[in-house]
């Protein structure tokens, strides 16, 4: 499955975490990257934000709820087709951007998703 979107501003570890959220995706039958599937993407990869979120939160629940919902029959896909974000993953990519810039930053980091 491809996905749609410019990741030009983003980290190759923010890059990473989202191209897992593709993948959690299309093996939930998805069409489309939704907030569930980044949020899941961050407590799979090796980064800051996965630190952070240890530190915070049960990842074991965390992963069982949103495996849960996620997993509910919604069809199959075909590989060849575009996945595109949902409309919030959108809002949260273009806040990540936003939060980035303000601090200056160039590129887009996992813990600004």
């Amino acid at each position: 499955m491809q996905r749609k979107g410019n990741m030009k501003y983003f980290t190759n570890g923010a890059k990473k975490v989202l191209n897992v959220a593709t993948d959690l995706s299309m093996g939930s039958a998805r069409k489309y990257v939704g907030t569930e599937h980044i949020f899941l993407a961050l407590l799979k990869v090796k980064c800051v934000a996965k630190e952070v979120l240890e530190r915070h939160v049960d990842v074991s629940t965390c992963q069982e709820l949103i495996y849960n919902l996620i997993n509910e029959d919604v069809g199959i896909i075909e590989n060849n087709e575009i996945c595109d974000f949902s409309l919030k993953a959108k809002e949260i990519l273009e806040s990540a951007r936003a939060i980035a810039l303000k601090q200056n930053l160039e590129n887009v980091g996992t813990i600004h998703l």
